[in-house]
């Protein structure tokens, strides 16, 4: 019997043949198409980080010359071709530390490190570079520099170029978007410059903002057309208007425009300049031109975090959620210790969220998990983000199945930030992310989770009412009662419409919901001056000062609305009505509006 029973198994055999042979197939295909099944993937050929250099003078105040030599050399590198240049920040966590090349190396995804010295003398500085193989830790090369002090850009060009040669590497020209800083003759206007920059590398707050502000403006005072330092003002100014409460706003914001404007003009290829240029755009809400700015920046300077970083901002406001987390991914690669990882990490999985993959988000928010209590950063720079890594994950986890831990989460959320609606957040997202495949999954999310829809127009929050405008916050809830105005609910709005003479409707809110035929007046660049706002509207309008004004906001929550009445009064209007309920309450009510929000 077992002779007659060999056919079979040759059978079967002959039938698994082909499928055997299909998978060594794709065996030997995988092994050739993904180096990292033979071995873990090694660092890019021409990647370098430039450790911080150490100030050998003795003298403290001196620091920020050698700041100076390590920014500045992690800008040149990276016009090495298809180099990969560690951005300053990674690097400098280890300023100070007694930690092996090996060891760095492999924590940056580096095959180079430079490190140096600096020792200032009189009016020359002694600059000792040496170039490092970090697996190995052996100098590759290392050299001293005599130069005066006023020369930092030949000095600089002179180590890339020796840097170049070490890693056999052919360099045509190393074109410096700092080549600007060989022009001002006045030193004062260059050390005025470093020692703001020293300043901005310290941290991003909004007294070094200040204070970095003031050491630009007198280095631009005493050299006018240094078109670096003007480009570093203007990116100063305009970052001050749109990440802090700024109190400076409307002055800031005017003056950013006429710096960077300079700047362009003085070096229209100015990495900096055009990084600024962008950033200017994005505050105005012009977010295809700020992309066209940031895209080129990236294209003078590659590692230009800044630029890469408006990318990303662009990306989001703009729907392209697939194009930020690669850019946020990219941004990771290459400033690998940052602190704002966890953020861009939160950043990737909000894209997921929106994209409507719940499960990936949730991932992604884990990593993030690790990074909330940030020590580097002000717990104010850290808020606004934190808030919304909250409501992110409640929605998030309701998505994946866990109603009740989505509800608690809810619940503690609500402790902290009582008087949020669903419609309120929602506003906040621009008409290309309200086209987003996740976004209604999202928003119905919080509400299973216990959130609002809508706030009420007529609630108490025990607030009192203020004769000077407040300088509230978006979600600030406000008083029942305005002086010297009176107020009006939705239905007594709509009846006035339909009647003659109808008022005039001013908007001050984000313009989710804005009113037929009401002047909406919001935008990133005027949003934080109240009278600059007030103003335009009237300049735009041209009302009779007898003529009835109804001003709205966003709602119930948020001074803007109440403080435009204010300054209404003040301006001498006699009757001026304030719709408290603003664009949210319109919307709950159902009523006909226009959507204005960018894009």
């Amino acid at each position: 019997e077992a002779p007659a029973a060999l056919p079979a198994i040759r059978l079967r055999r002959r039938r698994w043949l082909p499928i055997g042979a299909a998978l060594l197939v794709l065996v030997i295909a995988a092994w050739f198409a993904l180096p990292q099944l033979r071995a873990p993937p090694g660092p890019p050929r021409l990647s370098i980080a430039v450790l911080p250099f150490r100030n050998l003078s003795g003298e403290a105040e001196q620091d920020y010359l050698a700041d100076a030599i390590s920014d500045d050399l992690t800008t040149d590198l990276s016009h090495i071709p298809q180099s990969v240049v560690i951005a300053r920040a990674s690097a400098d966590t280890y300023r100070g530390r007694a930690v092996t090349a090996d060891a760095i190396g492999r924590a940056l995804n580096v095959r180079y490190l430079l490190e140096g010295s600096i020792r200032a003398e009189g009016p020359m500085l002694h600059i000792n570079a040496q170039l490092i193989d970090a697996p190995s830790g052996s100098h590759l090369w290392a050299r001293l520099f005599d130069v005066p002090r006023d020369k930092l850009g030949a000095a600089r060009t002179d180590i890339v170029r020796n840097i170049a040669s070490a890693l056999d590497v052919t360099l045509v020209e190393v074109e410096s978007a700092r080549a600007v800083h060989d022009r001002p003759r006045n030193e004062d206007a260059v050390d005025y410059y470093l020692r703001a920059r020293s300043v901005l590398g310290r941290g991003n707050t909004l007294a070094s903002f200040s204070e970095a502000q003031a050491l630009l403006e007198k280095s631009v005072a005493a050299e006018p057309r240094f078109g670096e330092a003007l480009a570093t003002l203007g990116l100063v100014l305009v970052r001050k208007v749109s990440e802090f409460d700024d109190p400076a706003d409307a002055q800031d914001y005017a003056r950013a425009r006429a710096v960077i404007g300079q700047a362009v003009a003085l070096a229209p290829r100015n990495a900096t300049a055009i990084t600024a240029k962008g950033y200017l755009a994005r505050v105005d809400g012009q977010y295809d031109q700020a992309r066209a700015s940031f895209e080129m920046a990236l294209s003078l300077n590659p590692d230009d975090l800044l630029a890469r970083h408006g990318l990303t901002v662009c990306a989001r406001l703009l729907g392209r959620m697939d194009e930020m987390m690669s850019e946020l991914r990219e941004l990771m690669r290459r400033d690998p210790a940052s602190p704002d990882n966890a953020k861009r990490q939160h950043l990737i999985g909000f894209g997921y969220l929106m994209l409507g993959k719940p499960a990936d988000a949730m991932e992604w928010f884990d990593r993030a998990g690790a990074g909330i209590a940030d020590p580097t950063q002000p717990e104010v720079a850290l808020a606004g983000w934190k808030e919304w890594r909250q409501i992110y994950l409640i929605a998030a986890t309701g998505l994946v199945g866990d109603k009740a831990a989505a509800e608690g989460e809810y619940a503690a959320y609500a402790r902290l930030h009582p008087h949020r609606t669903v419609w309120r957040l929602g506003a906040y997202d621009t008409r290309a992310m309200d086209a987003l495949p996740g976004r209604p999954a999202y928003l119905n999310a919080l509400k299973a989770a216990g959130m609002p829809a809508y706030a009420r127009e007529d609630e108490d929050f025990g607030v009192g009412p203020s004769a000077v405008p407040r300088d509230g916050g978006d979600f600030d809830p406000t008083p029942l009662r305005v002086p010297s105005a009176s107020r009006i609910d939705t239905a007594a709005l709509k009846a006035r419409l339909g009647t003659a003479p109808q008022p005039l409707v001013l908007d001050v809110g984000r313009g989710s919901a804005v009113i037929k035929d009401a002047v909406w007046i919001w935008s990133e660049g005027t949003q934080y001056s109240q009278e600059q706002t007030v103003s335009r509207a009237l300049d735009r309008a041209r009302p009779a000062a007898d003529r009835t004004i109804v001003v709205v906001g966003d709602g119930p929550v948020g001074w803007a609305g109440y403080n435009a009445v204010l300054q209404l009064v003040a301006l001498g209007f006699h009757s001026v009505l304030w719709y408290r309920g603003g664009e949210e309450a319109w919307a709950a009510a159902g009523n006909p509006s226009e959507d204005r929000r960018p894009p």
